[in-house]
């Protein structure tokens, strides 16, 4: 089996088992909870900043360079993707302060959403263009902080929800992306799309709920989480390029 299917599997059932046992993490951190989102939230803004943009900035060079008579505006459109990705999980949350009362179905709508979420992630982890299994060690622990992140506020708002189905159907959403990933043709147009609405979302769910504030947030650990990505980037930028 190749690198990249044993590496990516082992990783999508590292970020499944993080929804599925974070109850207990959540009762195992305990006073440190705070600062591990900080972390988390460090890491998720490092992630996009650092692997994300630059990312889409390569695809869209490239739909520049191959769509040259083509109307300017939409050579531009995987940023326009990351708005869409950005106003989708907006308006999730936004139903959330708007509609307190409407609690099933908000549970409802949430779950959904974030399984859709996290199936995007695991959709994503066949694609890691370096050799190894090294680096999907490395996105796993990415990606984890930043579903603890997540998890610790879904299972605020939908603790019962959370502990009795909902942490399950995110993590076989999971293992649903990453199979589709794996069984699919995936072409770099398609990725690139994906690639965009993924950092929308996660943009807009640090600067919702992960990303600390004055009182709650822990500023050592959320740059703390920063340079961890800066780090980890560097590690996996100079590993050899799957061709």
């Amino acid at each position: 089996m190749s690198f990249s299917l044993v590496g990516s599997l082992l990783a999508s059932l590292a970020l499944a088992a993080v929804h599925v046992f974070f109850p207990r993490l959540e009762r195992a951190a305990a006073d440190r909870l705070q600062w591990l989102v900080s972390l988390a939230s460090g890491a998720a803004i490092g992630y996009v900043f650092l692997y994300l943009l630059p990312k889409i900035g390569d695809y869209t060079a490239a739909i520049v360079r191959k769509e040259e008579s083509g109307w300017e505006f939409f050579q531009y459109r995987l940023y326009l993707y990351a708005l869409l990705g950005m106003l989708l999980f907006y308006f999730i949350d936004r139903a959330r302060v708007t509609n307190p009362r409407h609690t099933h179905w908000l549970t409802w709508l949430h779950g959904i959403g974030f399984s859709t979420y996290s199936g995007m992630l695991g959709y994503l982890l066949p694609n890691v263009p370096r050799q190894g299994y090294f680096p999907y060690g490395l996105v796993a622990l990415a990606f984890g902080l930043h579903l603890m992140g997540i998890d610790h506020q879904l299972r605020h708002w939908h603790r019962e929800s959370f502990d009795r189905y909902m942490r399950w159907l995110m993590g076989v959403s999971v293992i649903l992306g990453w199979t589709l990933g794996v069984f699919t043709d995936v072409d770099k147009s398609e990725l690139a799309v994906w690639s965009s609405v993924l950092a929308g979302g996660i943009l807009i769910n640090v600067m919702n709920e992960e990303l600390p504030d004055h009182k709650e947030g822990r500023m050592s650990a959320f740059l703390g989480g920063i340079g961890l990505i800066i780090v980890l980037g560097i590690i996996v930028r100079s590993l050899p390029r799957i061709d």
